[in-house]
């Protein structure tokens, strides 16, 4: 078995944005169903933006410095509990190629570590009905706590 150098860390999505958006297409195709009502459009400038703001988090994998995943967080005050800072998931991918070794865990744990050294205290996370990761949260000790529903009333 060959063996490869697999590192986690911290990176300014501004730095590695090409390295992202190399994934961004397959990672949308498998995640999404709506693609014809909602095709894969980033808003790069909210995203810059947040950034800039000190809003927004990515940790990512690499194996021999290549970009194999991923995970972006948003960080914000709670709303009814304002002095609980949160971070929201916004996404988290791992090329195929890379999963079943682990690195998904991993991944999820340097994110955890990440985010409480920034001073996060809730985090929140979601998984789709047709590509559950329910149990990899579980098993982590995330709790389950509900269901998301979305309705699309456009036009």
């Amino acid at each position: 078995m060959a063996s490869f150098a697999v590192t986690f860390q911290e990176e300014a999505l501004s730095a590695c944005l090409d390295d992202v958006l190399a994934h961004a297409k397959a990672h949308w195709e498998e995640t999404q169903r709506e693609h014809d009502t909602m095709p894969l459009d980033l808003d790069l400038d909210a995203y810059a933006f947040l950034e800039g703001q000190g809003k927004l988090v990515l940790v990512t994998v690499r194996v021999d410095d290549v970009l194999v995943g991923y995970c972006t967080s948003f960080l914000h005050q709670h709303l009814k509990s304002r002095h609980v800072l949160c971070a929201v998931m916004d996404a988290y991918y791992l090329a195929p190629a890379y999963r079943g070794l682990g690195l998904a865990t991993q991944l999820f744990a340097h994110v955890q570590h990440v985010l409480h050294g920034r001073g996060v205290q809730r985090l929140f996370g979601d998984t789709k009905a047709w590509h559950d990761l329910g149990a990899m949260f579980e098993r982590h000790g995330w709790q389950y706590v509900g269901k998301q529903y979305t309705k699309w009333i456009g036009n």
